[in-house]
């Protein structure tokens, strides 16, 4: 391995054996401005250009050579602590020339070039010049050998010297070489037989880079003047908190998502070692891939301890994922402090009791086991922090193998109940929106075996929203459903139009004895002349505000009808095979959905 590679990986690991100052700090994105201001000077040295004369594909920095010049093991002569590779050798009256470094903005530009000498004579002087813009090139001596035989081992490198002398050091902040563009050595002199010559390990070109940069506008990922005039660098951290598409590959070391948007483009990947959630207020989408390396690291503000909240998470979370801060609890607990507490709803208790309350389980700290999910993906649960509890939010940290492989794409999302049917308590199950984004309610494929709701509680009691309409569920938020059978929900992970209404996330619940109760789609509208819409036999009375769309699938989810209405008074004749048909209507503001059997 060559010296450059060890102390590359050196640099990196002084960087990031230590913890990042923001993951002290709260996941407020309030205060991410002040952050980053507060830390603009914290930055991290970046090898950009890098040649090792070994004709590796690392080798980023060509150059060209003039004179009598080799590649060669120094080993061979004798040269101490060389590099396992090759080394350029450079004789009396030969130069080596690299190429110019793009102008793309960077700071702080420093070049490396560690060096040996072997048997020079006085006279054989190593000459370093830098380009410069609209500056002359001037060549300075680097090393004048001070008698004839003159021998100079590669330096040792050693634990605490992360750069170690001797090696051709020019940084912008040297008179001599201000924002260095190139560097070209010369070595002074006439080769001859008993010449001796310099030996190159390699050559390199760093540059500073900011170990944070925040991201809280609307544009794609590669442009510079989005990220404070630079573009994040993979062992660098990432904040976003404005609406950021990934149309190239990345990798970023952390990155934070906090009320902001990611979309991944397709044939685009976005990896992260770690991806930290800050709160619900994100939608995180890949149409491409989304790799996580190491964890994924959630925050759940909890608005007010002491009370319940629906939760869900499009994940397992495993007992050694769950906040160290906190313990579970249940009504055995008999102290206060930093616990937590869970219910879990029963569906199949209210089919068989035949009641709408008490349907409500507190899981006990006897569930608790470290081989079983204390929540379990998609599935829907209360959640409370104690009211003497030091803190009012939970952290998870999910391990990468433990996040779904669908996580941030579309998905199905199987409902399993013993006891489904059309009876007022059959059927009830408590789905978590599967999603890293929030689940809007047109992409959700019509399914003949629900209602054609779901259900949310809003803080005073359960409403129903049509499966189609143009609400939109934040992420982590659950929602009831009601099936006649065990069925699959298809749900697809786009992002949030202008035209899509986004539900209020996590209202307390008011009390225990409140569950939902069924909305029949056909009463939906009341079969009212004055209303907007209606079916009456086998017409649709239409009677709108606004020009819109009426569109009708069958249970196959093939389409039948998908047509333009005006405003004002129109009907649709609606006599088609017999079969069960989810009608949409989308005029305006207004959004509507129907059931319709044909029996003949």
């Amino acid at each position: 391995m060559k010296r450059i590679n060890r102390m590359a990986i050196t640099l990196l690991s002084i960087l990031f054996c230590c913890d990042l100052p923001i993951q002290g700090q709260s996941f407020d994105t309030s205060l991410w401005n002040d952050f980053i201001h507060e830390n603009s000077g914290r930055t991290f040295r970046d090898t950009f250009l890098l040649q090792t004369f070994n004709n590796t594909s690392t080798d980023s920095w060509p150059y060209t050579t003039k004179g009598s010049t080799a590649v060669f093991d120094a080993t061979t002569a004798g040269i101490k602590n060389a590099s396992e590779g090759l080394s350029l050798k450079l004789y009396p009256g030969s130069e080596l020339i690299m190429t110019d470094i793009p102008d793309n903005n960077f700071t702080k530009i420093r070049i490396y070039a560690p060096y040996a000498a072997y048997q020079l004579k006085k006279g054989e002087n190593l000459l370093v010049s830098a380009y410069r813009k609209n500056k002359p090139i001037v060549k300075k001596p680097w090393l004048i050998p001070e008698k004839n035989g003159y021998t100079a081992h590669y330096k040792e490198q050693k634990e605490d010297e992360l750069y170690s002398t001797p090696y051709i050091y020019i940084e912008e902040d040297r008179p001599s070489f201000i924002n260095p563009q190139n560097i070209q050595l010369n070595i002074q002199g006439t080769k001859s037989e008993t010449s001796g010559f310099y030996a190159f390990d390699s050559i390199y070109a760093t540059r500073e880079v900011p170990l944070f940069l925040l991201f809280d506008k609307d544009h794609q990922w590669d442009e510079e003047t989005f990220w404070q005039e630079t573009l994040p660098h993979p062992n660098g951290t990432s904040l976003v908190k404005g609406r950021v598409e990934v149309d190239m590959d990345i990798h970023s070391h952390e990155l934070y998502l906090g009320n902001g948007e990611i979309v991944v483009h397709k044939e685009n990947d976005l990896t992260v070692n770690r991806l930290y959630i800050c709160n619900p207020d994100i939608s995180l989408i890949a149409q491409g891939d989304l790799h996580i390396k190491d964890s994924l690291i959630v925050n759940i503000p909890i608005p007010e301890k002491g009370k319940w909240y629906f939760l869900s998470f499009p994940f397992d979370v495993y007992p050694e994922a769950i906040d160290q801060r906190f313990e579970l609890g249940d009504n055995q607990t008999t102290t206060s402090g930093n616990f937590f507490y869970m219910q879990t709803y029963n569906g199949e208790r209210r089919a068989v009791r035949r009641r709408a309350t008490g349907n409500w389980g507190v899981i006990s700290t006897s569930m608790k086991q470290d081989n079983k999910p204390l929540f379990e993906k998609h599935k829907g649960y209360l959640l409370a922090l104690d009211r003497q509890a030091d803190y009012n939010s939970l952290r998870l940290a999910i391990p990468a193998e433990q996040i779904p492989v669908d996580f941030g794409k579309a998905v199905s999302l199987p409902i399993t109940v013993d006891h489904g049917g059309d009876g007022e308590h059959d059927g009830w199950y408590l789905c978590g929106n599967p999603l890293s984004a929030p689940l809007l309610l047109d992409q959700i494929t019509p399914n003949m075996d629900l209602d054609g709701h779901i259900y949310i509680y809003n803080g005073s009691e359960y409403i129903g929203y049509p499966i189609g309409s143009s609400y939109a569920l934040p992420p982590f938020a659950p929602f009831f459903i009601k099936t006649s059978k065990a069925t699959t929900l298809i749900l697809n992970s786009t992002p949030l139009a202008a035209t899509h209404q986004l539900l209020p996330s996590f209202p307390p619940l008011h009390t225990l004895m409140a569950e939902p109760r069924s909305t029949d789609i056909s009463t939906l509208i009341p079969a009212e002349k004055d209303r907007e819409s209606y079916i009456e036999g086998k017409i649709l009375y239409l009677n709108l505000v606004s020009a819109g769309r009426v569109s009708m699938t069958d249970m196959n989810g093939r389409k039948w009808l998908d047509q333009f209405v005006p405003a004002g008074v129109s009907t649709i004749s609606l006599n088609y095979l017999p079969g069960i048909y989810l009608i949409h209507i989308e005029a305006g503001l207004y959004r509507a959905q129907h059931k319709l059997i044909q029996t003949q």
